[in-house]
This record gives C-alpha cells, sequence and structure tokens, in this order.
C-alpha cells in the first residue's frame, strides 16, 4: 500500500503547480484502481439423512482485484471552499475464494462484479490542489457459490466514506487520487437444493482509485488588474 500511495503523490507532484484557479462546473473522467476486503458467508447445510446434525456453512474470504470505470460532477466554489457531487460506475473484479469452508470442509467464494456510488464531496483547496472528504451511498453486484449449496448474484446497497486529492495539470483537465471504505451490507444471495438453508452473504471492500477528469468549464481564474504607475505632470 506504501507504494501505491508512493506512486500516486508522485503522479500528482509531475503535473506541476497552477496559478490561481476555480473549481467551478461539471466534470466528466475516468477512473482505474485497486479494491481489497472480506466477504463473510454464513449459513447452515442442509442434514444428511442419517445425521440429524445441521453443521454451519460458514466462511470469511479475502477478496481483492481491480476496477476500472468513469464517472461525472459537479462544484461550486466559495473562496477556498468546495461543495460538490459526484456518482461513478466501474466494471470490477474484486474476488476470492476458499476450499475450507464450513465445518464439513468444502469451496465457497464470492466476487464484486460491478462497484458504484454517488457522494458528496467537501474540499478545501491550498497551493493549487483540493483535498477533500467524500461519502454517500454505494452499491455494486455480487455473486458466490458454495460447493455444499448453490450459487447466485444480486445487486446489494450499501455506504461509503473517503478522501482524496485533485490537481489541475491544465485549463480544464485535473488527476485525482482517492480512498474509499464501502459497506455494501448483506443479504441471503443463493441457498440450498434444499429450501429453507439460506448462504448470507456480506460484503465490505476498500478501494484506492487514480482517475482524470475534464472539466467543461476552464479552470482559469480571472487575471489581476494591471497596476500602471502615473507619471508627474510637467
Amino acid at each position: 500500500m506504501k507504494k501505491v500511495f508512493s506512486v500516486a503523490a508522485l503522479l500528482l507532484a509531475l503535473t506541476g503547480s497552477a496559478a490561481a484557479q476555480s473549481w467551478n462546473g461539471f466534470y466528466v473522467g475516468g477512473s482505474g484502481g485497486y479494491g481489497w476486503g472480506t466477504s463473510d458467508q454464513t449459513g447452515l447445510i442442509p442434514p444428511a439423512p442419517t445425521s440429524p446434525v445441521i453443521p454451519p456453512d460458514d466462511a470469511k474470504i479475502n477478496i481483492s482485484g481491480g476496477l476500472i470505470g468513469g464517472g461525472l460532477g459537479w462544484n461550486s466554489q466559495y473562496g477556498m471552499w468546495v461543495l460538490g457531487i459526484e456518482g461513478d460506475y466501474s466494471y470490477a473484479a474484486i474476488s476470492g475464494r476458499s476450499d475450507n469452508c464450513g465445518t464439513l470442509p468444502n469451496s465457497c467464494g464470492s466476487r464484486l462484479e460491478s462497484f458504484g456510488t454517488v457522494r458528496g464531496r467537501l474540499g478545501v483547496v491550498f497551493d493549487g490542489m483540493m483535498l477533500y472528504g467524500t461519502g454517500g451511498w454505494a452499491f455494486g453486484e455480487v455473486s458466490g457459490f458454495s460447493s455444499a449449496k448453490s450459487s447466485g448474484n444480486a445487486m446489494y446497497s450499501g455506504w461509503t466514506i473517503g478522501a482524496g486529492i485533485e490537481k489541475h495539470f491544465a485549463p480544464q483537465w485535473s488527476m485525482k487520487f482517492e480512498y474509499l471504505y464501502s459497506d455494501l451490507g448483506d443479504r441471503d444471495l443463493y441457498q440450498a437444493n434444499v429450501p429453507g438453508f439460506p448462504e448470507n452473504v456480506a460484503v465490505k471492500v476498500n478501494t484506492v482509485r487514480l482517475g482524470i477528469n475534464y472539466s467543461f468549464q476552464p479552470h482559469i481564474a480571472p487575471a489581476a488588474p494591471m497596476v500602471t504607475k502615473s507619471r508627474p505632470l510637467k
């Protein structure tokens, strides 16, 4: 993780310093990055005909992988403060599996197939950059399976919170680096062939993304008035 943050900081620094600029207006952009987290699977396996015991089919699986997508947003600047809203959606391949799930070992796994957010942003501008906090709604499609049961997929809905840094490198272009923690909640994703034995799957994920935005309004502040030195009358 230290390498990821170091590379992001270097890329933002290489964009160079910019003159005082405005952060107002609508923008679109793209981003890509990496995600990691956990998938908790809990449930019961149907009892065998020869045994009344119902063993738990529980597992905590580490998931990881990449994501890439795009988004759009709007900013309004008030002095050194920037207030905005942003929405994004990404294709994701954040997955994991285990061959030792449950009391009676079986294979199980989860995958975050897509990931999206709708968030508010509150930033502070200094030295040509904006530091911001962000939070709001997170959603995504999750799939899962268990060799002792079945498989399934569904759209999840939860919340997200994080922070980022953004910097202009041209009048209408900026680069950003962002971290989000997202809790997508849980739901009964699939169940055994015998009704009444669902598998509940919960997903929590961290993401780091590097993105580039294009603003429809040039981010150039008005030029300062020119002061000329008057000559004395002869």
